[in-house]
């Protein structure tokens, strides 16, 4: 019995041992990047990889990917990766026409890496700095700006659209004419709820518009006299029995 409580303690901590030293030198991971943390990539050096998980060409380089990481650890260089899957505004800022995909990221410039998709030309690509030779994505399509924000926002949304109306059709048995009408006539239905809502405050909190600021023909409104406008009109005028006399 104590033979076995000894091999039973030897072995719980050798889990513990086993546990701490691959916790200490495990390899660093990819930084995954998802719509809530993309302005860190404005800053510093960046090398970012676009991909789906079904997709058969980035599970060929998924592992290559991590030991780029694990050697770029210590270097001023992140490695991430964007899910365009979960990622949608993000993925459609980079206009995304294929995948995998890869940018490099220097100080909020991005660059499209074409190369060879293998571990030693992306070392080769960062250590010479080959990204110089690159030219850089026009402002007006960069990740991060107005313009493209809002065309990712709308991407977004219309992908998101897209995947309820897939959902309906498929899960659900709706039928697809059905659910494309739901889908059309609901943000219209919205957009006027919104807007008799912003309506009915405006008219809470400032008033309703007088009559005179009414669109549309008016009456003509009566003028009255005050009674000093009255009185001075009447002493300034002569009376009959004057006009007689004159």
């Amino acid at each position: 019995n104590e033979y076995k409580s000894y091999l039973s303690v030897m072995l719980i901590l050798r889990r513990v041992f086993t546990l701490l030293t691959t916790a200490a030198f495990a390899a660093p991971q990819v930084l995954v990047l998802d719509d809530s943390n993309s302005d860190q990539v404005l800053t510093g050096e960046w090398f970012i990889k676009v991909y789906a998980p079904w997709c058969p060409a980035c599970q060929a380089i998924a592992s290559s990917w991590t030991e780029l990481a694990a050697w770029a650890d210590g270097r001023d260089v992140n490695i991430a990766e964007i899910d365009l899957t979960k990622n949608y505004a993000l993925s459609n800022q980079l206009l995304v026409d294929r995948i995998p995909k890869l940018f490099h990221v220097k100080d909020g410039e991005f660059r499209l890496y074409q190369g060879p998709r293998v571990l030693s030309e992306w070392k080769k690509f960062i250590e010479n700095e080959d990204y110089k030779q690159l030219d850089a994505i026009p402002w007006y399509r960069k990740p991060g700006s107005v313009l493209m924000g809002i065309f990712g926002t709308l991407m977004s949304f219309a992908t998101r659209v897209h995947n309820l109306h897939g959902t309906l059709t498929s899960q659900y048995n709706i039928n697809p004419m059905v659910s494309m009408a739901v889908l059309f006539i609901t943000p219209i239905i919205i957009t006027i709820l919104v807007i008799l809502l912003i309506i009915y405050i405006l008219h809470t909190f400032l008033g309703k518009p007088s009559p005179a600021a009414a669109i549309g023909p008016q009456k003509p409104r009566q003028r009255t006299l005050s009674e000093n406008a009255k009185k001075i009109i009447e002493a300034g005028m002569p009376n009959a029995e004057e006009k007689k006399t004159n």
